[in-house]
């Protein structure tokens, strides 16, 4: 959740001081069109429909050969005081859904709004990763269940061309 943080921070104040610097306040509709897209990608990805997200998580791919061997070294852990090192590490592994809820930290208007957006994801997959240990075979089971992954899928790509219709219709006001 630091790393989330962390780099929400840096992408949402840095797209937040473009848009201010260049007085441009529709470039961050422009970005808000950008992370609808990848809202649409991942309920793709989540309904198994079609899996271009993962060309996307392929990107980060170079940063995390960097990375990797630094986490490594953690392992295992000898000490619970390794676990914050280590978890910062490993929350830079290469992700579509990161990099989704990323587009969404680059919109939020501020250095403050990206961090808070990421750590709200972190906290909000927090559960799921800690039940993963506890309850594999039934969260693979509703993983493949059909019926939940397509209703998942269509609720995210719903919100998604809602926020792309959102982030048009700023353009066509001005």
């Amino acid at each position: 959740m630091l790393s989330y943080t962390l780099i929400g921070s840096v992408v949402g104040g840095t797209i937040a001081g473009i848009a201010s610097l260049s007085q441009f306040n529709q470039s961050l509709a422009f970005v808000r069109i950008i992370a609808a897209l990848f809202m649409v990608l991942l309920a793709f990805y989540v309904g198994r429909w079609w899996n271009g997200l993962l060309k996307v998580e392929a990107l980060g791919q170079s940063l995390w050969k960097r990375i990797s061997p630094l986490a490594n070294k953690l392992l295992p852990l000898k000490h619970s005081s390794h676990a914050i090192p280590f978890g910062f590490l490993w929350g830079w592994l290469p992700c579509g859904l990161v990099y989704s809820v990323l587009t969404w930290a680059a919109v939020s208007g501020s250095a403050l709004g990206g961090g808070a957006t990421m750590l709200a994801f972190g906290l909000g997959t927090l559960p799921a990763m800690l039940l993963v240990g506890t309850s594999a075979t039934k969260l693979k089971s509703l993983q493949n269940s059909l019926i939940f992954r397509n209703i998942a899928a269509v609720s995210i790509l719903v919100y998604g061309l809602y926020t792309g219709y959102e982030s048009v219709m700023i353009f066509s006001a001005n």
